[in-house]
């Protein structure tokens, strides 16, 4: 009998849907003649290798982990849209005689703490194409700038401390800067060339051809560990309850499953690190 996998609707962050779900899907791929896939409208090229069916969506809200938080969908009827469309595709794939499997990225009711999958559990490929990049640039940043909804714990850096953070890299040798990511969630220091707002292919081949990444912790920083690119980021060293870790193992080891060289710096809640610590921190990684 034909098997079949539907996954989602994926509504997590983009970390998590990067290093939690993507890699799961993938892993339960592997023998499946038919393969669906709902998640946010653009991230196809995360799942294209399966050469899925797939269902963007438009949900909006506080992504947070595995899941939007509560009660923060904006438009709840979108959510409803596309659970719909995935119980009937669902549906129709048994009546053709297929047997599915049926994931999502929210955790059961009661099980949203440890909700992290065994890497055994997962399959990863590596991103990104350089061949495909006809400018390339050797530092890639995301200057996060996010608009939190709760009080800032320092992954949002000032935007003169990121001028004074590419001075110091530029006298090094790493002049030609891109900044990658969303608008509205990210800026564009002087000094930086604006690739925010690109599809997720370009970013992620920009990435591939770059020499580091930098940037504090968020989506992209764990992209570009996918991307098999050296980064250096940082952090505050708080516990990550969810998957029961602090924020070093995770870019080091359990979130780096292709196992890309990464510096790590860790600081308190709203400690801004200073630019010339960052700039040795990165000379140091290239250097390794």
């Amino acid at each position: 009998m034909s098997k079949a996998l539907v996954a989602g609707p994926c509504i997590s962050e983009f970390g998590w849907e990067l290093c939690e779900f993507q890699g799961h899907v993938r892993k339960l791929a592997q023998g499946c003649s038919k393969v669906v896939v709902c998640s946010f409208a653009g991230h196809l090229p995360l799942y294209a290798d399966m050469n899925p069916e797939f269902i963007p969506h438009h949900v909006d809200g506080w992504r947070d982990c595995h899941r939007m938080r509560d009660g923060s969908i904006t438009n709840p009827a979108e959510l409803q849209r596309v659970q719909r469309k995935l119980d009937a595709r669902m549906g129709e794939l048994m009546r053709t005689g297929y047997t599915v499997t049926r994931i999502e990225s929210i955790p059961k009711k009661g099980k949203a703490v440890g909700t992290r999958r065994p890497i055994d559990q997962q399959c990863f490929i590596k991103f990104g194409n350089p061949a495909r990049v006809p400018d390339v640039f050797p530092l890639v940043i995301h200057a996060r700038a996010r608009p939190d909804k709760v009080k800032t714990s320092g992954d949002n850096y000032p935007k003169k401390a990121w001028e004074e953070l590419l001075k110091l890299l530029a006298a090094a040798g790493l002049s030609k800067v891109a900044a990658v990511g969303l608008h509205g969630a990210s800026i564009v220091p002087v000094g930086a060339v604006d690739h925010r707002g690109h599809e997720l292919q370009p970013t992620m081949d920009l990435m591939a051809a770059a020499t580091i990444v930098v940037g504090p912790s968020s989506g992209p920083m764990h992209l570009a560990s996918l991307c098999g690119t050296p980064h250096m980021v940082w952090a505050t060293d708080r516990h990550q309850s969810a998957i029961m870790l602090r924020n070093r193992e995770r870019y080091v080891q359990y979130w780096n499953p292709i196992k890309t060289p990464v510096k790590v710096l860790l600081h308190k809640s709203n400690e801004v690190l200073p630019a010339a610590q960052l700039a040795a921190a990165v000379l140091e990684l290239l250097r390794a």
